[in-house]
């Protein structure tokens, strides 16, 4: 896992030929939206669902681009302490990028689920152009060029009963 800068992270994306995501829903994107649960067993369940729905053999970056909207809902010390214990001693402002490689899905689906958790806007890239975006206004969008990853996506929040929107091909 590596930790980057705002900066190292369009560097990435641009290698990858993905476009930085926006905190903005996409307009004529085939994707899913859905709803971001406020209970923690939910928001597990929808990380496990979302990092199930990625693909496997690729790098996967996760950017923070928004955080302390919602004071309350946050635990930074938790935050840190856990990328502390990852060898990141920098602020979030600094290094907001987390790179992942295909061997770190649990480090991914932890920093996913505290994002989720405290109601953050961040973006999630894989080197496929499947992306996912958190937003603090407690909805995500999911992307893919896999037709397959889509419907897996929407089968599992139908599955858990979490309110989605849009069209899987």
């Amino acid at each position: 896992m590596k930790f980057l800068s705002s900066k190292e992270c369009s560097y990435w994306l641009s290698r990858a030929r993905i476009s930085k995501p926006t905190n903005r829903l996409p307009t004529g994107s085939e994707g899913v939206e859905f709803s971001i649960p406020e209970e923690s067993t939910r928001v597990n369940s929808l990380t496990a669902a979302l990092i199930g729905a990625l693909p496997s053999d690729c790098e996967v970056l996760l950017e923070i681009t928004g955080w302390s909207v919602w004071p309350s809902r946050e635990y930074l010390a938790l935050f840190y302490l856990i990328r502390s214990k990852l060898g990141e001693d920098e602020p979030l402002i600094d290094r907001p990028g987390h790179l992942f490689e295909r061997r770190e899905r649990d480090e991914l689906q932890i920093f996913v689920y505290l994002a989720i958790l405290f109601l953050w806007d961040a973006y999630i890239c894989a080197a496929d152009g499947t992306t996912v975006l958190l937003s603090h206004d407690e909805f995500g969008w999911f992307e893919s060029p896999s037709p397959d990853l889509l419907e897996k996506l929407s089968s599992a929040l139908e599955w858990l009963e979490l309110d989605s929107r849009g069209q899987a091909p």
